[in-house]
Parts: structure tokens; C-alpha cells; sequence
């Protein structure tokens, strides 16, 4: 859902931009509507699976996990998102407002957890940093956008814009540093869709920074060019699409970075007015469509093949923690250790002591899989 919602606030974006505003709102609903359904049917599945006793012991495993467990993050991005991306006509401030608070909550508790493990889990900490870790931040700067646009500064005396920007802009650069310092030592990294999460912090920023000064300051500029150049450089690395992917989704993390550049873009171009500026704005935009369309067929081809023709595809949850006689969740030892490409990863969780088998590509696989929600 990740994906459609980030789609339709850049198709907002442009319908309500001069030299883009040709482009209309279908563009803006069709993908509104795509991201609503896509998060409605991922919460029944995830309600079913906590459901079903053969199948809890997944979400349990993936809320442990040193890495999954940040694709828990994926319902309130999506929520926030899709509050963004709301086409003009069936804006409710009232709702808006609601969706702000109820993933506020959500995102403090989550990064609480988070950033906890950031400083005090060897297992899980920044010397690990992953793409999956930007998930946490994101939020921030998506919820700063959402406050701007409500102007809960001026209704509600608190200036919840500039405070979460802030809290943002200081994760997302401790979690870049992590990233870089540790990308070179994961197998399959190198041109991994997951990386493309690089780009969707700094691109949502520029929208955080127009909105406090009202114009596409210097900063914003700044943060966009920053965008730009991950770009070209993330599509240097010759990104896969063909090969079938290894989890459902694992294409997905291409599109919606892709489309909050394109939404800086459009409104740089606006900003400029300059030929160039828009060139680039469009330039981007056919990027993200294209890409958008690529996934989308290929993810939806894949789909089918698995669920309905039967072809292969596993996900890495199941071989890290293989669930025995359909019972509910397995039963670790209070303390065990697995062997991991010579080490073992022990991973202390509240007031348990738990342990990952990491194989020698789960890493970069579970950094792909960042679109469940």
C-alpha cells in the first residue's frame, strides 16, 4: 500500500501544480483507491494470521525480528500517506486530524522501541543498520507534512511540525551513517530495491521545509539535490526487476521514494519556473510511472504464478524459524544459540533473551521485503 499511496500524493501534487495540473485528479484517485484497498486487504491478513494458531507464530517472529520488525511500521505510513494523498474532494479535516493523532501514537511507541535497540542491541544496532531501519524515520517527516497542512500549530498551540522535523532530519542522519558504514559488508546489497529507501526521507523533507518557509528555500533545494544525485546513483547499480522475487513486495520499495522525488520535483519545477526545473519535474514523473507499472505487473505476475499455478516462492521468515506440526508459536530454550555464517546473533527483546538465525542472505533479502503493509 506503501506504494500506491506515495503514487497518489505525487499525482496530487501535480493535478494541483500549473505546469503538471493537465495531468487531472484520475491519475490521483486511481491510486488513492489502490492504496486504500492494499491496506485494507493486508490488515484482514494480518488479522487472520493473529487469528490462526498455525500461523500467529509469524507475526510474533516478525515483531522480534532485528529487522522485519520494522516493516511494522507500514500501517501508519500507509494511513499517513493515503491522508496526504486524499484527493481535493474528499478531504474531511476532521478525519485528517484523527489519522494524526491515532499514528503519532503509534510512531512514538514504535521508534521508542526502535531507537532503544539502536543504542543498547548488538544484534540490532546501528553497526547493523539496514534500509529496513529509514522505515522509522520516515514517519516522522510524513506526520511533520500532515501537521503543516492542518495548521495544528495555530488550532492546537503545539508545533508538532517543526518538533517531529527535527526528530527526523537527527535519526535519519544517524541511520544514513549506520546504513553507509555497513552496506559494503552484506551480501547482495550492492543493488538491492530496499536501498532506494535512501531517497524518501530526503525527498518528504523538501516538502517539510516548503511548508515552513512557504517557498522552496535554500534547505529545500539542498535536500532535493540530495535526492537526485541518490537517484542516479541507486540506477548505477543496475537494480533488478526480472528475476522473480524472492518475497512478495520485494519490488514494491522502488515506487514510493521514487514518487516523493517526483513530488519534490514538480514543486521545485513550480518554484523556478524555468524550463529546466520543469523538464526535470516531468522527467521524473515519467520515472515513477514507468517504474510504478514495471512493479506493479511484476509483483502482480509473480503473484499469480505462486498462488495459482503453484510455482515456488518462499519467504525467509519460514526457513529462519521453520513451524513444526502446525502448532502455534514454536518454542525456543530460554536461551539458544544458532549457528550464523560462524556466529551466532543473540537478540535481548524486553525481558527475554531470543535468537535470530540470520543466514548468509537473509540480511539483504529481509531488506527488500519493506512493502507487507
Amino acid at each position: 500500500s506503501l506504494g500506491f499511496a506515495g503514487t497518489s500524493i505525487m499525482w496530487k501534487t501535480a493535478a494541483n501544480t500549473g505546469f503538471t495540473s493537465a495531468v487531472g485528479n484520475t491519475p490521483n484517485w486511481i491510486a488513492w483507491i489502490g492504496g486504500m484497498t492494499a491496506l485494507t486487504i493486508s490488515a484482514l491478513l494480518t488479522i487472520a494470521k493473529a487469528l490462526t494458531p498455525g500461523a500467529r507464530w509469524m507475526i510474533m517472529h516478525e515483531w522480534r525480528h532485528p529487522f522485519r520488525r520494522y516493516l511494522w511500521n507500514g500501517p501508519h505510513l500507509s494511513v499517513t500517506m493515503l491522508c496526504l494523498g486524499t484527493p481535493e474532494s474528499a478531504v474531511s479535516h476532521d478525519a485528517r486530524r484523527a489519522a494524526f493523532v491515532v499514528c503519532s501514537i503509534a510512531q512514538v511507541v514504535l521508534a521508542c522501541r526502535y531507537y532503544r535497540t539502536w543504542m543498547f542491541d548488538q544484534a540490532a544496532g546501528l553497526s547493523r543498520a539496514g534500509p529496513p531501519f529509514l522505515l522509522s524515520v520516515i514517519g516522522w517527516l510524513l506526520l511533520c507534512v500532515l501537521a503543516q497542512q492542518e495548521s495544528l500549530r495555530e488550532d492546537w498551540g503545539f508545533d508538532f511540525g517543526l518538533m517531529y522535523f527535527g526528530v527526523g532530519v537527527i535519526f535519519y542522519g544517524l541511520a544514513l551513517v549506520g546504513l553507509f558504514l555497513h552496506m559494503h559488508d552484506v551480501e547482495g546489497s550492492t543493488n538491492s530495491p530496499a536501498n532506494f529507501l535512501i531517497i524518501a526521507p530526503a525527498s518528504v523533507a523538501v516538502a517539510c521545509l516548503e511548508s515552513f518557509d512557504q517557498n522552496f528555500s535554500g534547505a529545500a533545494r539542498a535536500a532535493f539535490g540530495f535526492g537526485i544525485v541518490m537517484l542516479v546513483l541507486l540506477l548505477s547499480t543496475k537494480p533488478p526487476i526480472v528475476e522473480p522475487p524472492s518475497v512478495l513486495g520485494h519490488y514494491w520499495p522502488y515506487v514510493f521514494p521514487v514518487a516523493a522525488l517526483g513530488s519534490a520535483a514538480v514543486r521545485y519545477g513550480n518554484s523556478e519556473d524555468s524550463e529546466a526545473a520543469k523538464v526535470v519535474g516531468w522527467v521524473i514523473l515519467v520515472l515513477q510511472s514507468i517504474i510504478f507499472v514495471t512493479v506493479l505487473f511484476r509483483e502482480s505476475f509473480h503473484f499469480a504464478t505462486v498462488f495459482c499455478c503453484g510455482a515456488p516462492g518462499t519467504d525467509p521468515l519460514f526457513s529462519s524459524f521453520p513451524m513444526e506440526g502446525g502448532n502455534d508459536e514454536p518454542e525456543p530454550a530460554e536461551e539458544e544459540t544458532v549457528d550464523s555464517e560462524a556466529n551466532a546473533m543473540t537478540i535481548d527483546d524486553s525481558a527475554t533473551t531470543r535468537t535470530t538465525d540470520l543466514k548468509p542472505d537473509d540480511l539483504a533479502t529481509f531488506q527488500v521485503e519493506v512493502s507487507r503493509a
